[in-house]
Order: structure tokens, then C-alpha cells, then sequence
């Protein structure tokens, strides 16, 4: 996906923020920001009245209901819902295409 924008044109950032770590790296990373819950990419660009798109990237796939309940499920909806009220768009999103869609309909909107 990141791929694409660029190729398009379009800004996009990735939260570094998946991944296991040890406790003392965990601790300094929160220090530094990081945030259970924020989203894998951000187009950082205004439209459509939004201050910029947030996505949530998952695997195209049928979740199992543990997992929709697990800690890191609940703190990233947490997030978007956080970040819709916020006058930012967010989303999740399941497989690059859903992404390439809701990016092109996001972009397509009025600066």
C-alpha cells in the first residue's frame, strides 16, 4: 500500500508501532510515544473537511471472536473511534485493496 501512494503520489506515513520487543525497549519506546492502539498508516493531507486519514491495516480474513476482544483489538477501535470524533477519518481496513479504495475515495474528496 505504501508502495502504491508513493507511486500515485500520495503522502503516506507508517507508525512504526507492531512488533515484539523486550520489556526495557517496550518502556522506552512508550516513552518515546508509542501507543498501543495507533494506526499503521496516515495520509496526512486535509479533505473533505477531515485533517487526514488514519488506517488500521488487517489481514483480509475471518477474525476468531477472541481475537475481536483481545487488548490490542479493543485499544486500536478505541483509537479510531478517538480519532473520528477528533476530525480525522479512520478506518480499518482488511486487505490492500479495501485500502487502495477507501485512499482513492478520501483523496477524491475537496481539499
Amino acid at each position: 500500500m505504501v508502495k502504491w501512494c508513493r507511486l500515485k503520489g500520495i503522502p503516506i506515513l507508517s507508525i512504526p508501532n507492531e512488533g515484539k520487543r523486550s520489556p526495557s525497549n517496550g518502556v522506552n519506546l512508550r516513552l518515546a510515544g508509542l501507543s498501543s492502539g495507533a494506526p499503521d498508516l496516515i495520509v496526512p493531507q486535509a479533505r473533505g473537511g477531515y485533517f487526514g486519514l488514519f488506517l488500521e491495516m488487517k489481514q483480509k480474513r475471518k477474525y476468531l471472536p477472541s481475537e475481536l476482544k483481545s487488548k490490542t483489538w479493543v485499544n486500536q477501535l478505541a483509537m479510531v473511534s478517538f480519532l473520528n470524533a477528533s476530525g480525522y477519518r479512520a478506518e480499518f481496513i482488511f486487505g490492500w485493496e479495501q485500502g487502495v479504495k477507501v485512499i482513492e475515495n478520501y483523496m477524491s474528496l475537496m481539499p
